[in-house]
């Protein structure tokens, strides 16, 4: 039975409605008042899933001497559902296969690097150094106004070039 509600689990069933048709898988034509007895819940939510579940067509309803019995459907329903969001998913890569070219170049042009930021005094240092670690970038350019600037640096210096140039009556 785990398997079932795994299933049920993929269809994006309220846990209600899980519940529901599983309680109903075992007890068979029942009224939704019933099974709301059987799992404890008011029947407001128990009518809710009971809709939820007829609306993907996994319960069948019936009104016998002016009241709703309700019944799951087989579990070839389930598996059939199961085999159309599949195929709609695999519908659905292949369309982002077919523009991926497109797609990746607008996400290009929107997300560019950023190529020139400023910062000013020292609780900067961390987000710098931060940024230089992190960067893909093997080349840095830090300019600052101090002859001499010591970074706390992990990276080994072989791996990325840092120029330092002081900044000497440069208006911006």
């Amino acid at each position: 039975m785990d398997y079932l509600e795994q299933a049920l689990k993929k269809l994006s069933l309220s846990d209600n409605a899980i519940r529901m048709y599983l309680q109903s898988f075992q007890l068979g034509r029942t009224t939704v008042g019933a099974l709301a007895k059987h799992l404890g819940m008011d029947r407001s939510s128990a009518y809710l899933a009971s809709t939820q579940l007829i609306e993907k067509d996994l319960m069948k309803e019936d009104l016998i001497d002016g009241k709703k019995h309700v019944w799951a459907s087989p579990p070839e329903t389930v598996e059939t559902l199961l085999r159309k969001q599949a195929e709609g998913y695999s519908d659905v890569a292949q369309n982002i296969s077919t523009h991926l070219g497109e797609l990746s170049l607008q996400y290009r042009s929107i997300n560019r690097p950023t190529l020139l930021q400023s910062f000013s005094g020292r609780s900067s240092l961390r987000r710098i150094t931060q940024d230089i670690l992190s960067s893909e970038i093997s080349e840095v350019r830090i300019i600052t106004r101090d002859l001499y600037t010591k970074l706390p640096l992990n990276k080994g210096y072989d791996e990325c070039k840092f120029y330092f140039r002081p900044r000497l009556f440069i208006h911006a």
